[in-house]
């Protein structure tokens, strides 16, 4: 039994060592020169697409955030499911109460039924925008925007090496129920994760939109589930990276019981299975783990059980080095 806790603590090991050079390259991006500051007159003029379907909790804020960026050329593109969904109303109030012209409020019209109603509702605000843009921009529901989101998503693409930037989602629960608790966790690998590969996430991110018509993502949107997932690979053949921008990691204080954060996860990992080429190395490193720290449990308790303390001490001290 000593040999199996030995060999099993070797991978644990090892996952402790590369856990560590991950979390200290996510970290390091937060400490890079800051953005240099652009005049007003050089930013190129943005859309920003927001795509709605029900009234999540938060949608009013997030309108009216949007609403109101530090960016001298921008237009708000929001695409409701229909006219009946509870958001068309949301929308249009707040917009009525900002007082504001630089949106235009839609239904989605056409449903592909080759894809998710998200990617038929970000090709039909596409489709409409005219030359005159130069990045187009995304943003989920349930993210609210500081006043200098867009800027900070927009600077980076003037890096002609760079075909994307994204933020991410970091889940702020407040009263701490155990599917939000578990969902705060498992985010906080997949943020760490998708960092150091340069996964972006579609809920905060900005494209040049001559980049993404070169890749043709209007036509790979068409035929897929996910939006975000295809585009890496997409840019990956155009030798385009995926810019990380710390400052655009959005919070989310929404709540979930675990039947809800089970779905939550079982959506991401399928996702992840049809369109992440990485999903092998994904799998590895997550059963991988998992399996030794159920088995080092195991071991546990068998020491307990045969009275061996010392095996038993042993094996609960590396747990606790390990966790």
């Amino acid at each position: 039994m000593n040999e199996l806790a030995i060999a099993i603590f070797g991978v644990l090991v090892v996952f402790v060592v590369l856990q560590t050079f991950y979390v200290l390259a996510f970290i390091s991006s937060f400490y890079l020169p800051s953005l240099k500051t652009i005049k007003d007159e050089l930013l190129p003029k943005a859309a920003v697409i927001l795509s709605l379907r029900g009234a999540d909790p938060f949608l009013s804020d997030c309108v009216r955030a949007l609403l109101h960026q530090n960016y001298p050329q921008y237009n708000l593109h929001i695409i409701v499911d229909s006219q009946q969904d509870p958001a068309w109303n949301i929308v249009n109030k707040t917009i009525q109460q900002e007082r504001a012209t630089h949106v235009q409020v839609s239904p989605l019209i056409t449903r592909h039924n080759t894809c998710s109603l998200k990617g038929s509702a970000l090709v039909q605000a596409i489709d409409v925008l005219d030359d005159s843009y130069e990045v187009v921009a995304f943003i989920d529901a349930d993210v609210i925007a500081h006043p200098n989101w867009l800027r900070e998503l927009v600077v980076p693409l003037i890096d002609e090496r760079v075909g994307a930037t994204t933020g991410n989602r970091w889940y702020m629960p407040q009263t701490g129920q155990w599917g939000s608790l578990v969902r705060y966790l498992w985010n906080t690998v997949a943020v760490v994760f998708m960092c150091i590969h340069q996964a972006p996430w579609g809920g905060s991110m900005a494209m040049r939109l001559s980049v993404l018509q070169r890749a043709r993502l209007l036509e790979i949107w068409k035929q897929s589930v996910s939006v975000d997932v295809p585009i890496h690979k997409a840019l990956q053949a155009m030798n385009l990276k995926v810019k990380f921008v710390p400052t655009v990691i959005m919070p989310n204080r929404e709540e979930c019981n675990l039947a809800r954060c089970l779905c939550f996860i079982t959506r991401q990992l399928l996702v992840a299975r049809l369109y992440n080429p990485q999903w092998p190395l994904i799998v590895t490193q997550v059963f991988t783990s998992t399996l030794a720290i159920v088995l080092t449990i195991a071991l546990l308790l068998i020491a307990l059980i045969n009275s061996n303390m010392g095996t038993a001490i042993g094996i609960t001290g590396g747990l606790i080095c390990y966790i």
